[in-house]
């Protein structure tokens, strides 16, 4: 996002925020990219090698990979644009994109509302080999999706305050 047009203070405020959620999520995708590789060969060196098993790789890999999904989408979400139909957006502009972006954070914020009402009962099940709580594994849902409303309602402050 270009904030340069805009009051300084929200310009400020809006590239704090910014960087606070690129520095998380910079960090978990990196952690989590090199965790999912060193498991993933783990196991093929246990599998070929040794021949071995190793009975967790599913399940970590699983971990790992919902975290990259959905720390990933809010990374993905603040270095691009939303997927567009450009002959629509091109004759509605900013009344299009206002709109998408409302049933987007609408859309999200619901499903994270969800979210967080069944977190007791993830905290309960527990995954087959490892034994962890499903919670882990929603977690990275709902701060994904925390940090994809976050993006998307700085998208809608930067359409109003944009000059």
């Amino acid at each position: 996002m270009n904030y340069s047009g805009m009051n300084t203070f929200i310009a400020k405020l809006l590239r704090a925020i910014n960087r606070i959620l690129l520095g998380i999520e910079a960090t978990v995708i990196i952690v989590a990219g090199v965790l999912i590789t060193a498991a993933l060969f783990y196991g093929a060196i246990v599998r070929y090698v040794i021949h071995g098993s190793f009975p967790q790789e599913a399940e970590l890999s699983w971990l790992l990979y919902t975290w990259l999904v959905f720390i990933g989408s809010s990374y993905v979400l603040s270095k691009g644009d939303h997927p567009t139909v450009t002959f629509i957006r091109g004759r509605l502009g900013k009344i299009y994109d206002l709109f998408i972006y409302l049933v987007c954070i609408v859309y999200v914020s619901i499903i994270l509302r969800q979210a967080i009402l069944y977190s007791d009962i993830f905290v309960l099940q527990k995954t087959a080999t490892m034994g962890l709580p499903l919670y882990y594994f929603y977690a990275a849902l709902i701060l994904g999706f925390i940090f994809i409303d976050i993006r998307y309602i700085m998208k809608v402050i930067d359409l109003f305050v944009k000059q």
